[in-house]
């Protein structure tokens, strides 16, 4: 945050954090949280072992459980 403070058109090396200036900061802490800016010193880059996106994934496992359900429900029916 500092680096993006002292590094911007605006600051004049007074210590003051203009309302431009905040504005440019929560802007860029936005974009790097929602992924579309990285910053490894805030944020390491993740990554995954699955070739899989994570929708897919939890789709494969919600079949699966249901199937688990399925069969559950057909050999211990309720009475």
């Amino acid at each position: 945050m500092r680096h993006v403070v002292t590094s911007h058109p605006a600051y004049k090396h007074d210590s003051v954090v203009s309302d431009e200036i905040a504005y440019d900061l929560l802007w860029k802490m936005t974009k790097i949280s929602m992924g579309d800016e990285e910053c490894p010193q805030v944020l390491p880059r993740m990554s995954s072992k699955t070739t899989l996106d994570i929708s897919a994934a939890v789709e494969k496992e919600n079949n699966e459980l249901e199937v688990k359900r399925s069969l559950m429900n057909h050999y211990n029916p309720q009475e």
